[in-house]
């Protein structure tokens, strides 16, 4: 199977957002022709066979094959730490300054508009800065709301992969246990018909054992018949 069929296959059954293939451990980027092609194989015959329900298990199943560590996807690994990272590095926010133009009257005319223009810019920049910051926050928000769906999403998949395994199982059981049956049934029939041939043996055995004893009598009645003679 090629990378393209591979990957095909995979949009087709599962999804085409490369980031819903990788759950639990994997460690690749989000352009699947830079992962393995035996890794993309797998999951596609995965993918054909078991449906989309089994996503999460098959990405566990390759996971603990290439001895990777269950844990969260690496795109959300990376964007919490360029996160802390930018809050970390965040230099304290500065309080607008407003009227400060008029607070020298003694200044000319055009140092006052001057100092007027270079405090709007600052409010401004300030302005600019605390709007950044907000969406950032919101960024953390949505990068948060958007890992506890991801977990959903992989519980709600485990949960339905364990649900249809059980159900195969115990499908499979019935069929044993039904051949069972079937095979308990014959055995009982050929072991009734062995006491049956059991039976008519006996009988044969009990008229053969008759019809000797019945020769013996009428041999010893001719060899005393010819005795007196």
């Amino acid at each position: 199977m090629t990378t393209e069929q591979a990957i095909a296959i995979l949009s087709s059954v599962w999804s085409p957002n490369v980031r819903m293939w990788k759950y639990k451990g994997c460690q690749f980027g989000d352009d699947p022709h830079l992962w393995p092609p035996g890794i993309l194989s797998a999951l596609a015959a995965l993918a054909q066979t078991a449906g989309p329900n089994y996503r999460v298990r098959a990405m566990q199943i390759v996971a603990a094959v290439m001895g990777r560590t269950v844990t969260a996807s690496t795109e959300h690994i990376v964007k919490a730490t360029e996160l802390l990272r930018a809050e970390k590095m965040r230099p304290p926010q500065v309080q607008p300054v407003r009227g400060s133009a008029m607070a020298n009257y003694n200044q000319s005319p055009a140092d006052q508009k001057e100092k007027e223009v270079a405090d709007l810019r600052e409010e401004v920049k300030t302005a600019k800065k605390a709007a950044q910051e907000q969406l950032m926050e919101k960024q953390k928000q949505i990068d948060a709301m958007e890992m506890k769906w991801f977990d959903m999403d992989a519980t709600l998949s485990v949960v339905a992969t364990d649900r249809d395994m059980f159900k195969m199982y115990w499908e499979v059981a019935e069929i044993y246990k039904t051949r069972l049956e079937r095979e308990n049934s014959e055995l009982k029939q050929a072991l009734q018909e062995k006491d049956a041939y059991i039976t008519e043996a006996v009988r044969e055995r009990d008229q053969a054992i008759g019809r000797v004893e019945e020769l013996e009598w009428e041999l010893m009645g001719i060899c005393k018949t010819g005795g007196d003679a």
